[in-house]
């Protein structure tokens, strides 16, 4: 199970998996491309593969480390398997997506 981040532009993209085994991993290397006086943090989804409760797990927690630094998290091309685990889970009234 992998993972991979990369900065692309204005975005950080994450491509892979995002599972328990590689969670914390992940969450350390999501923060690391956070800029000083950051406002908004654009996480692009697009090559996501696969997620489980783990996954989001990490998205919530990046959310809250970036509200914390006054910072909004927006997920961007999220597949439709993940925004489907998000409705279902009521977290989209948390995780927000263009």
């Amino acid at each position: 199970m992998t993972f991979t981040v990369n900065e692309v532009n204005d975005a950080v993209c994450l491509s892979g998996e995002l599972s328990r085994m590689v969670a914390t991993k992940a969450l350390d290397s999501l923060l690391q491309p956070l800029k000083q006086k950051q406002t908004t943090y654009r996480l692009d989804l697009t090559d996501l593969v696969a997620c489980d409760s783990a996954g989001v797990s990490v998205l919530l927690s990046l959310d809250r480390a970036l509200q914390k630094k006054g910072c909004a998290l927006f997920l961007a091309h999220p597949p439709l398997f993940l925004q489907d685990i998000i409705r279902v889970s009521g977290l989209d009234r948390v995780l927000r997506w263009a």
